[in-house]
């Protein structure tokens, strides 16, 4: 635990000012308000603060790399390693084999921003005040971003008028911001609202919250964002079903709980059905349904070039350059060359554009870097979701936080099937910050060690109780 330059109780009650090595207390504040910095603009600015957000994160590296803890003996660390040497060693190999296509020099930047979270998380320290404090930024920048980088209420009117909204950046990418946030809703209202004791006020607030996002999700007019929330509630009401099945009637929410989510689901539905944007949404699904029928009754020569009809072509010419290089892939930008060998391009307002990625995560992943970037983001995750079981069996992670995780993660994976998202801007910093929030406790768990008697996370931290 540091101590701020100053006494003051003020301050420790707003932020806990601890890490898991000790840094002299000017470097752990700058590292803090570096920290607070990207949150809060990356979204916003992103151009702007890249210098900053450089300083912060190559500090934080040399920080945690050099620093005895057991951190810099973990699996994370190879993992850093590993994000380092596949992109070196697929450039290397591009240079030896295809000179003519090869960069002049590697990107070794293109899987390691994947990892970055590492540095908040480290940082944090397992505190659930300051994680808090740097999610609640970062939401907030994302919830101003209609009126500081879109076009406010103009475009709210246009949008349920059932024009697309784009609130200042891709509709795409932002849709799944708001999508996120609004699985966060959900998964953090029993502390909003009931912790310490239920508050009407914050109640209201939460629906308002609910209903503010929920519009900016819709709005975008997004449908892997729409089949991602599909697919993430369906898995909620079966997990909660078999959860209160297993756990008996005595454990099932209050009357005025389940009356409330069915008021607002009603709402939800009602308004809904009743806005231009559904209508249109649905006529563009069955007309884009019809003009790929045959493409997936095997006719794959005369695909049209429709939203859906393009994501496929895509498809199949990335698996066709991933087969010619199936273990280190093409490289950097590899969905790039794809399109610029087959003249893929689109009319934007700016002019004729080349398109820039495949559209799916996974595709994306093996044409650049091959089954040797797939194994990485595997074995990482299979890790990652392992530490984070452990860590709140042994009362370490929260489990509001633990759920969140799961669901975010199952979200932005059903994203990627039709989204590049691990390879665009808004995605990759959305991505760090969900990692983030169970990192900064896994981490906790391994600094502490296995099994340490660590006091448990208290109930309103997300406790094993029921609602």
């Amino acid at each position: 635990m540091y101590k701020y330059p100053v006494k003051s109780d003020w301050l420790t009650s707003l932020w806990e000012p601890v890490s898991f090595v000790k840094l002299p207390v000017f470097l752990y504040l700058a590292m803090v308000l570096l920290i607070f910095i990207t949150s809060f603009f990356e979204l916003l600015y992103h151009s702007e603060i890249q210098t900053l957000a450089g300083v912060m994160y190559i500090t934080g590296l040399a920080i945690f790399l050099s620093c005895k803890t057991p951190l810099r003996r973990s699996f994370i660390a190879w993992v850093l390693l590993a994000s380092v040497l596949v992109p070196l060693v697929t450039w290397v190999l591009m240079k030896l084999e295809h000179p003519e296509m090869a960069r002049s020099a590697p990107n070794l930047d293109d899987l390691i921003t994947k990892f970055l979270f590492i540095i908040p998380a480290f940082m944090l320290a397992g505190s659930q005040k300051n994680l808090f404090w740097v999610w609640g930024v970062a939401s907030v920048s994302a919830l101003i971003m209609p009126w500081v980088a879109g076009d406010g209420w103009q475009e709210f009117v246009g949008a349920w008028a059932g024009r697309r909204a784009t609130y200042g950046d891709s509709p795409i990418a932002i849709g799944i911001v708001y999508g996120t946030l609004l699985i966060a809703v959900f998964a953090f209202g029993k502390r909003v609202v009931f912790k310490p004791a239920f508050s009407y006020v914050r109640a209201c607030l939460w629906f308002c919250l609910l209903g503010y996002i929920g519009f900016l999700t819709f709005t975008t007019q997004t449908r892997a964002v729409y089949l991602g929330i599909a697919v993430v509630m369906a898995l909620a009401v079966v997990s909660l079903a078999i959860f209160y099945g297993l756990s008996g009637t005595k454990r099932l929410p209050k009357k005025r709980v389940i009356l409330s989510l069915l008021v607002v689901f009603a709402v939800g539905l009602v308004a809904l059905f009743n806005s231009a944007t559904f209508d249109r949404t649905v006529a563009k699904t069955q007309n884009e349904i019809q003009k790929i029928m045959p493409a997936l009754q095997g006719d794959v020569e005369n695909i049209p070039r429709s939203s859906a009809g393009l994501r496929l072509i895509f498809w199949v010419d990335a698996a066709q350059w991933t087969l010619d290089r199936p273990l280190f892939g093409w490289g950097y930008r590899a969905g790039r060359m794809m399109h610029d060998e087959a003249q893929n391009y689109f009319n934007a307002p700016s002019g004729r554009r080349l398109f820039r990625t495949i559209h799916n995560t996974y595709l994306e992943l093996t044409i650049s870097y091959g089954l040797a970037g797939l194994a990485l983001f595997t074995a990482f995750f299979v890790w990652f979701f392992k530490r984070m079981h452990l860590a709140w069996k042994d009362g370490v992670l929260p489990l509001d936080i633990y759920v969140f995780t799961v669901f975010a993660l199952i979200f932005y994976a059903v994203c990627g099937v039709f989204y590049s998202s691990l390879f665009i801007g808004t995605p990759i910093f959305l991505f760090n910050m969900v990692l983030l929030g169970a990192a900064t406790f896994i981490f906790k768990h391994i600094v502490e060690g296995e099994g340490a008697a660590a006091p448990k996370v208290e109930a309103e931290a997300g406790s094993k109780e029921g609602s």
